[in-house]
């Protein structure tokens, strides 16, 4: 029997590795993914998914949609993510660096 894995933390990884990781964890709660300089976007995410949290993933261009469960998202260092999908209704928390904030404030996030 395969253990679930519900957490999981991922360096410098490709679109594909994500993908595969994703179809093997169908559980996945928790995504830290960090330092992946090469990844242009992001695979269908999990749809368990509540906590996904974004680091130094400079090339990242746009991410999928986000499932309906998630209730927090981090985004910091990916200079070049200027829109982001429509926000869940659940989310409870985003938080985005300053630079990354100055593009997304100025594509679609809505300004309350």
């Amino acid at each position: 029997m395969n253990p679930i894995i519900r957490s999981i933390r991922v360096f410098c990884t490709s679109e594909e590795a994500l993908s595969q990781i994703f179809q093997a964890n169908r559980n996945l709660a928790h995504l830290l993914l960090y330092m992946s300089p090469e990844l242009l976007t992001l695979p269908s995410l999990p749809n368990q998914l509540t906590y996904l949290h974004i680091g130094d993933c400079h090339a990242l261009t746009s991410l999928p949609k986000l499932p309906t469960t998630l209730r927090r998202l981090v985004v910091h260092n990916c200079p070049r993510l200027l829109l982001l999908p429509e926000l869940p209704e659940r989310l409870v928390s985003m938080a985005v660096d300053i630079g990354v904030a100055h593009n997304l404030i100025a594509n679609n996030i809505p300004k309350y």
